[in-house]
């Protein structure tokens, strides 16, 4: 049937005053907002990074925030109510700025899911991983080539953008987020950004679009209610709650039987570690194959038995690393670069996803070889081990005197749209 609006053509222009910048525009039609999220929500859950923020609704998020200052709770009550609205009536972009610890995230993603639930194509996606994955889209064995993707995140109904402003900002990321966010921006397209970096601070191009009064509206959260030294190695509630060797699901998504077995056998192999954590554990896999949910589940299991527990994102731990140089932080880079290497039990999570950058390679070879040499339990996860020659941390990973490596083939467990 065709669509009495467009007349089958997909697009119509903006009914604006001729005064208006946006007069003429051509913005989608609304059957073609409905076509394309019917064809492409499946594909782009299978890119989006929700993760255990899958589960986040209104129900779980505090109308007060993480903080007990009078003045944040008002800030983020502000941020709280403006996200409700949100979800109710998508039609501009919000942003909600602020420090580490406020509460932005967990925001957002209860925003995704609430529209979810009610039958919107939402693709939620932390900056630096988009990046990534638009990078990865160039090789030949990759799902989406380039052009197909990056015109489906430019045109998805609606669009979360997680920590706009900590990538590494070279001109072609810089270039890719302007074109992703002008084409949202001319043809009125909801999103909803949250970023740890003040608006003046962003390139020019960006700011002028996201803090475009007529269509973008800010909210600001103000600083950290906690400081970074003193959450770094903690592992999130719901992480906690979540992700337990009861709640691993040893089927996944493996169609497979080697699948399904490395799954059980993952499974195994991280019970016998957390009942005797001596030596390394490295689980190997893909995104969403589940190693995450192991290394957490030790955790929780070690912790249950009081022991003390170092959990860290390997790119925030980096973050960490480097705010501790900052002269407003309270620990010295001294005081956690010693307490990351001689924790009781370490798990890094996510290596080899971090900027690779000089002071970063010299700084996780630096905890790595310590480790290694003091024989202190580490549990490790990553996409793939390095094999570069002479990579002194592929050395370390690979010794089998000290080192278990547990691959994972199962599939993103996560991909809803197989």
């Amino acid at each position: 049937m065709t669509c009495t609006f467009c007349g089958g053509r997909g697009w119509v222009r903006a009914d604006l005053p001729v005064n208006d910048p946006k007069f003429g525009t051509a913005i989608p039609c609304t059957c073609k907002r409905i076509d394309q999220g019917d064809i492409r929500l499946p594909r782009l859950q299978k890119f989006s990074n929700l993760g255990v923020l899958g589960t986040v609704d209104f129900d779980d998020v505090s109308r007060t925030g993480p903080s007990e200052i009078a003045e944040s709770q008002a800030r983020y009550l502000a941020a709280y109510d403006a996200a409700l609205e949100f979800c109710n009536n998508p039609l501009t972009t919000m942003v909600f700025v602020g420090g580490n610890g406020t509460g932005k995230t967990y925001l957002a993603a209860a925003v995704a899911n609430s529209l979810i639930n009610n039958g919107h194509p939402v693709f939620f996606s932390f900056v630096p991983d988009l990046l990534d994955q638009l990078r990865g889209s160039f090789t030949s064995d990759a799902d989406f080539n380039y052009d197909e993707m990056f015109e489906q995140v430019k045109n998805v109904q609606i669009l979360i953008l997680d920590d706009l402003g900590i990538q590494s900002s070279t001109p072609w990321a810089e270039e890719k987020l302007f074109q992703i966010i002008n084409h949202r921006f001319l043809s009125s397209l909801p999103t909803l950004i949250t970023s740890s970096v003040p608006l003046e601070r962003m390139d020019g191009r960006l700011q002028s679009r996201l803090s475009d009064p007529r269509t973008s509206r800010v909210i600001d959260l103000g600083g950290s209610s906690r400081t970074r030294s003193n959450t770094m190695g903690l592992i999130e509630p719901t992480m906690l709650k979540n992700m337990t060797f009861g709640s691993f699901d040893i089927e996944g998504k493996a169609y497979d039987r080697q699948g399904r077995e490395t799954l059980n056998a993952a499974r195994a192999i991280s019970l016998a570690f957390s009942a005797n954590p001596e030596g390394w554990l490295v689980l190997v896999g893909d995104s969403g194959c589940g190693k995450t949910h192991l290394a957490v589940s030790i955790a929780n299991d070690r912790m249950a038995k009081g022991d003390e527990v170092f959990f860290a994102f390997v790119p925030d731990l980096l973050d960490h690393l480097r705010y501790t140089f900052s002269p407003d932080s309270r620990v010295t880079y001294d005081e956690l670069f010693d307490r990351i290497k001689q924790a009781s039990l370490l798990m890094l999570d996510d290596l080899g996803s971090e900027s690779s950058t000089t002071w970063a390679n010299e700084k996780l070879y630096q905890i790595i070889v310590h480790r290694h040499n003091a024989q202190l339990p580490t549990v490790i996860t990553t996409r793939a081990i390095p094999s570069a020659a002479k990579d002194p941390v592929a050395s370390r990973l690979n010794d089998a005197r000290l080192v278990q490596i547990m691959p994972i083939t199962a599939p993103d467990y996560r991909d809803v749209g197989r």
